[in-house]
């Protein structure tokens, strides 16, 4: 070691005889200098030595500023709220530290001893700390947080409100409210900077108020560390640093920028007609719900993985809803036996908008997170089509009285297929044949083009009789008659038209008398 020096307080602004004194924010700055040149890494520190440090356990501490690769480092301390030597500061032989950090020579690389020995002092009565004379500075002293409205989280739109307390009055020039408050959000201590909101130029107390943004994320907790303050012209002797009252990581006070805004809630596949794997024509629809209600322009689109395929579901319906239906049709060439997959990040705008009900700016986050879908098995695709196929059979209608169908009145049979169907009736009308008795009497089609269902209408007439019901055959009851009933994916594709095990025997509740006279109005 060959010296230790520190500078003398400032006399700018001090209205007494004696300038000896470091007020708050003044900076006490301690040379050491080495007999050699060293290298620092990291930030030592120099133990002051000063009766009242303000802090318990005391923590006044120079910490290094500069001189590596030098034979001078310097460190620097800044003077806070309720730090008093009244009979001048000290410092010990001990009092130089690596804190975590290295001073070695630079030639060689050595550890530089870091006893002072001689070069250390006590109560140096020409560099007093004072700071509870009338016209002492003014320092922070505390700061006050505002709680999110809800829970721990601050979320998107919610306001942070922090109260920066100072020791005195504070004044500051220019009247331009210019002064903020840097809060730290997010790995890395992201800044953001939160304005003033206080209505005046001086005051012991200032508010400053920030909102939360869509991209701002902290799950640890913001922080206030350092000197967040700044902008602003102040008056004298005024520090900014909030290292004995910084928030590091409040934890009670966590910031979700995508909380509050309308996020992914859900995401569910409509099921295949038949089994579990959508075929050539089918139409595939995804349904994402939101966590709360949400305008769309354009047509945003959501990505299916099939295969090896990405294919894009294009938005069809739901704004100014929660659910947003998106629509696909299965093309040649589509397959997946495993099952298709939505990623996270399939949701997709498409130069279209997804935003909060009733706003033009809030936009909604669109990852669907653990909402994504990986190779369900329930939801194949092939590339083929097979043909509709009946799958049920029931009658209708219903006996006016005693299960017994009159003459005049109708007997309505409906068949179902697998598959929606198509009817063509141009060249003829398709027919189920209906057993009444020992007669097989022809149901024409009715109505359910399009449909899975068709119906039959057959109008009892007097020589009919089934004293134990009706029946329809499995094989050859249902026929084109010269029309159509065709698969309604494709015009080309007939339907099959057996009815196998759904062919109904003697239908107790329906049996027919057509020699009960049909109702009469009377009166």
């Amino acid at each position: 070691m060959a010296g230790l020096s520190v500078n003398s307080p400032s006399t700018a602004g001090k209205h007494w005889t004696t300038a000896n004194r470091f007020f708050i924010g003044e900076v006490i700055r301690v040379s050491v200098v080495f007999s050699a040149s060293v290298d620092v890494t990291g930030t030592p520190r120099v133990e002051l030595g000063i009766q009242t440090c303000g802090a318990s356990p005391p923590d006044c501490f120079a910490e290094y500023v500069s001189g590596t690769g030098s034979t001078t480092l310097v460190f620097e301390y800044e003077v806070l709220a309720n730090d008093e030597d009244s009979d001048g500061i000290s410092i010990a032989a001990d009092a130089l530290e690596l804190n975590g950090g290295t001073i070695n020579a630079t030639t060689g690389g050595a550890a530089a001893s870091l006893d002072l020995g001689t070069y250390a002092f006590s109560n140096d009565g020409g560099r007093v700390v004072w700071t509870s004379h009338s016209q002492r500075g003014r320092g922070i002293v505390g700061l006050t947080q505002n709680n999110p409205p809800s829970g721990d989280t601050y979320g998107n739109g919610d306001s942070i409100v922090v109260t920066v307390n100072f020791n005195r009055d504070v004044t500051f020039g220019g009247g331009d409210f210019s002064n903020q408050l840097k809060l730290e959000i997010g790995i890395g201590g992201r800044t953001r900077r939160a304005d003033l909101t206080s209505g005046s130029t001086s005051g012991r107390n200032w508010r400053f108020r920030y909102v939360v943004q869509a991209d701002d994320m902290d799950a640890d907790g913001y922080s206030i560390t350092g000197r967040p303050l700044v902008g602003g012209t102040f008056s004298n002797w005024v520090s900014r640093n909030v290292r004995r009252v910084a928030i590091v990581n409040d934890g009670a006070r966590k910031v979700n920028g995508n909380q509050g805004l309308p996020g992914v809630a859900g995401l569910a596949l409509s099921d295949p007609v038949v089994g579990d794997t959508y075929e050539l024509g089918d139409t595939i629809l995804a349904t994402v719900r939101f966590t709360q209600a949400v305008d769309v322009t354009g047509t945003p689109q959501l990505a299916l993985d099939v295969g090896s395929d990405t294919l894009q579901a294009s938005y069809v319906s739901g704004t100014g809803g929660t659910d947003l239906v998106f629509r696909y049709v299965v093309a040649s060439g589509n397959a997946d036996t495993d099952g298709l997959s939505v990623r996270s990040n399939a949701l997709a705008l498409n130069s279209g908008t997804i935003r909060a009900a009733g706003s033009t700016t809030v936009n909604a986050t669109l990852g669907l997170g653990s909402h994504a879908i990986s190779n369900s098995a329930d939801h194949k695709v092939s590339s083929t089509q097979t043909a509709a196929a009946v799958s049920g059979v029931e009658v209708t209608s219903v006996p006016p009285a005693d299960s017994t169908y009159g003459q005049g009145e109708a007997i309505e049979v409906s068949v179902t297929f697998s598959r929606p169907v198509n009817v063509v009736t141009t060249g003829g009308t398709p027919q189920l044949a209906v057993g009444i008795g020992a007669n097989q009497r022809q149901a024409p089609y009715a109505s359910g083009s399009g449909t899975r269902t068709l119906r039959f209408r057959y109008v009892v007439v007097a020589a009919d009789t089934d004293t134990n019901g009706i029946s329809v055959l499995a094989a050859g009851s249902l026929t084109l008659n010269s029309g159509e009933i065709d698969d309604a994916r494709s015009g080309s594709l007939a339907a099959s038209l057996g009815l196998g095990t759904h062919a109904l025997i003697t239908q107790a509740g329906h049996k027919v008398d057509g020699t009960i006279a049909p109702a009469s109005v009377s009166g």
